[in-house]
């Protein structure tokens, strides 16, 4: 149930592209991973361990209750982090991020300083704040172009 997910997260990170039938019926595999695991503790609740032998948590159970946790939280990634929720350009269900995926920026970056070229040239990003800014003082603009009169001759 888990390589599944793992090759499709590999090949999202690794080539910014997915197919969205993949990506959910991975994040479902996952959690069906994550209820499997943790049912092999449901031996502690038979008859058996209750009464006649005594039963422990020994290092096989809490491994088991450790992967478990881990299923659980790497379907609920896949559910809050989903690419299809980012802008992105789609055909047929492909999904293609238009930015590169962090592997690739990094290994361009560290190309780019090897070579010498002035990272510090480019122009930065613009904030959310700063945005929202610039937004305002074009809708301003805009309002004030559409108030105009041109003086009437008479």
């Amino acid at each position: 149930l888990g390589t599944i997910p793992l090759i499709v997260i590999g090949m999202y990170l690794g080539f910014s592209m997915t197919h969205k039938n993949l990506w959910i019926g991975s994040m479902w595999m996952l959690y069906m991973g994550f209820i499997c695991q943790i049912s092999t503790l449901s031996v502690f609740l038979l008859d058996l361990c209750q009464e006649e032998v005594e039963c422990s948590m020994g290092p096989g159970a809490w491994t088991s209750c450790i992967s478990s946790i881990v299923w659980f939280l790497l379907s609920i990634e896949m559910k809050i982090n989903s690419p299809f929720y980012q802008p992105v350009k789609s055909t047929d269900g492909v999904v293609v991020i238009e930015k590169d995926s962090p592997l690739i920026s990094g290994m361009k970056k560290l190309w780019r300083r090897i070579n010498g070229e002035d990272t510090a040239m480019t122009a930065p990003s613009l904030s959310r704040t700063a945005m929202k800014k610039q937004k305002e003082r074009i809708g301003k603009a805009e309002t004030e172009m559409s108030r105009y009169r041109p003086p009437e001759i008479v």
